[in-house]
């Protein structure tokens, strides 16, 4: 996620180089697009693998959750969807609950 948060600098940082030297800056250009060339490729060669391997992984996890018996005074972590989150909410909260859990003494 935060490689992506680079890419809005990427031009700022390739105007610096070629202030540096022209060269370099053709070079660091080159290596951009290249770069940006390989994460396309990537992304269109592992798309379709992925998907499948996501699939499967769910269903097999719901086959699981399915056989998994249920107990009295079992402890399960529910989350209640009250109103719209943003998406660094929908992250956060887990991680947040579960700091809070952590740290409470019982």
């Amino acid at each position: 996620m935060f490689p992506i948060l680079d890419a809005p600098w990427a031009p700022v940082f390739i105007v610096v180089v070629f202030m540096l030297h022209p060269w370099l800056g053709v070079l660091s250009l080159i290596g951009a697009i290249l770069l940006f060339a390989i994460a396309i490729a990537n992304e269109i060669v592992t798309r379709g693998p992925l998907m499948r391997a996501n699939g499967a992984a769910n269903a097999a996890l719901a086959r699981v959750l399915r056989e998994t018996p249920m107990y009295p005074g079992m402890q399960a972590e529910v989350m209640i969807v009250t109103g719209a989150r943003t998406m660094l909410e929908y992250i956060m909260k887990p991680m947040s609950d579960s700091f809070n859990r952590a740290f409470r003494e019982k």
